[in-house]
C-alpha cells in the first residue's frame, strides 16, 4: 500500500493536480485525493490497485496512463 507521501509524490510525478487524478481513478470528488495525500483517509479496493498500477506506470504519458486505465475497465465489463 502506498502512504499519504508517496500518493503526493507518485501524482506530482505524473504532472497532475488532485483533480486530473482523480477523473483518472474515477473518484468523481477531488477531496478524495486531498485526504489521501494527509492521511485524513486510506484509499482502499479498487482506489488502492489502481494507485499501485499508477506507480507502476509512472514513467509514461498522462495519455498512456489513461488509454492503459481505459482498456482495464473495458476488459472488466467484458467478464
Amino acid at each position: 500500500m502506498l502512504n499519504q507521501g508517496q500518493i503526493k509524490t507518485l501524482r506530482k510525478r505524473l504532472g497532475w493536480n488532485q483533480k486530473q487524478m482523480a477523473k483518472a481513478i474515477g473518484i468523481a470528488d477531488p477531496n478524495t485525493i486531498s485526504h489521501w495525500e494527509t492521511g485524513f483517509r486510506t484509499p482502499m479496493g479498487v482506489s488502492e490497485r489502481l494507485l499501485l498500477l499508477l506507480e507502476k506506470l509512472r514513467g509514461k504519458s498522462l495519455h498512456q496512463v489513461i488509454k492503459q486505465l481505459e482498456k482495464i475497465g473495458s476488459e472488466k465489463s467484458d467478464a
